[in-house]
C-alpha cells in the first residue's frame, strides 16, 4: 500500500510544515499508545465488553468533529459504522464459543 501511495501522491506532494510533523508524531505517538493499551485490555478483560467500549469511539469522535468542526456525518457513515461493529461483534462471540468448546 504504501508503494501505490507514494505513486498516487508524487503528483499532489507538499512537503508539510513543522507544526504539522509535531501534530503528526503526536498523533502517531497516541495511535501506538491506544494499540498498547488495547492489547492490554484483551489480555485482562472480558472481549465482549472491551469490543463494546473500543466501539464508542465513534460516536465521541463523531461528536467532536460535530463540536469542532462542524461537520456531521450523513446517514451512510452510521450504517457503515454499525456493520463494522456488527461483524467485530458477531466475531468476537464467535472466538468466545470457540474457546468455551474447547
Amino acid at each position: 500500500m504504501a508503494f501505490l501511495g507514494l505513486i498516487a501522491s508524487l503528483f499532489v506532494w507538499t512537503a508539510p510544515s513543522p507544526e504539522q510533523l509535531a501534530w503528526i508524531g503526536l498523533l502517531g505517538l497516541l495511535e501506538t499508545l491506544n494499540q498498547r493499551v488495547l492489547a492490554r485490555a484483551y489480555v485482562h478483560g472480558d472481549a465482549m465488553f472491551v469490543v463494546g467500549l473500543h466501539y464508542t469511539r465513534l460516536p465521541i469522535a463523531a461528536l467532536v468533529g460535530y463540536v469542532a468542526f462542524g461537520e456531521a456525518p450523513d446517514m451512510w457513515v452510521w450504517i457503515g459504522a454499525a456493520v463494522i461493529a456488527m461483524a467485530a461483534v458477531t466475531l468476537a462471540r464467535g472466538e468466545m464459543t470457540q474457546r468455551q468448546a474447547q
